[in-house]
């Protein structure tokens, strides 16, 4: 039987995308046995520590093996990082030697957005052309749970991007308290309302500061944020630069 080890690196990294891996290999794997009555492939969750902690330990995945329990894998998915590269390729560096080892050893090995960065940091991408970027539609991708409720929730927060979105509001809105709303939004979306509502907030701004010329103070009332460091803290957060060096990098008439 094949097996495939899903990451999850040490540290506060990207929850959605261990589950949204998680997720589709399972499903996959039950249709697959389902329709052709034979053993699929084994999905396991693959760490150095035995649970990570995520949101101030509101959520926590506990890993099914330990790295040294997988002398050896057929595929591994590396789950997106945060912003804060080298601190979290320095507390993964035994995670970076695996990968090392499991690719030596014939292992096909993949990353979501950002892993690539511990792709990069095993060696596994030198000489090779790599890129990672945030879209839009990522936020479409994270309407693939269940929970219609919170599905309500997402689609008023999108069509409210230009507004000053109120978390408890919303969850009023929706006859929620506000500690079970977070809970809910969490298990869903892999993200916070406040982090879901910064992103479709930036992505609005991105968008804005790719297609026309308006200045950063512009782009930042524009989307509902009027303080200006806050914005710009929220922006370097999401997307690793700086509202003005994006501008400068990716508008399209300055390109002309």
């Amino acid at each position: 039987m094949k097996h495939i080890s899903i990451l999850v690196p040490d540290g506060e990294n990207n929850l959605s995308s261990i589950v949204g891996a998680y997720k589709i290999l399972t499903r996959a794997n039950r249709i697959w046995e389902e329709k052709s009555n034979r053993r699929g492939y084994k999905v396991e969750l693959v760490g150095i520590s035995k649970e990570v902690e995520f949101f101030d330990g509101l959520c926590t995945v506990k890993p099914h093996t330990h790295i040294s329990g997988v002398s050896r894998t057929n595929l591994v998915v590396i789950s997106s990082l945060n912003h804060n590269y080298n601190q979290a390729i320095e507390v993964n560096k035994p995670l970076v030697e695996w990968i090392k080892l499991q690719f030596a050893n014939g292992a096909e090995v993949a990353s979501v957005c950002t892993g690539a960065f511990l792709l990069a940091a095993a060696g596994l991408l030198n000489g090779r052309i790599c890129s990672t970027h945030w879209a839009f539609a990522i936020f479409s991708g994270h309407k693939s749970h269940g929970d219609e409720v919170i599905r309500m929730a997402q689609d008023y927060i999108e069509k409210n991007v230009f507004e000053k979105v109120s978390i408890e509001d919303l969850a009023l809105k929706l006859a929620l308290s506000r500690r079970n709303f977070d809970r809910r939004f969490i298990k869903a979306t892999g993200y916070t309302p406040l982090e879901y509502i910064q992103r479709v907030k930036v992505e609005a701004a991105k968008k804005s500061f790719e297609t026309n010329r308006k200045s950063i103070n512009e782009v930042m009332y524009e989307v509902g944020y009027s303080d200006i460091k806050a914005f710009r803290e929220v922006f370097k957060k999401v997307t690793g630069m700086s509202p003005l060096d994006y501008r400068n990098r990716y508008n399209k008439e300055a390109m002309i």
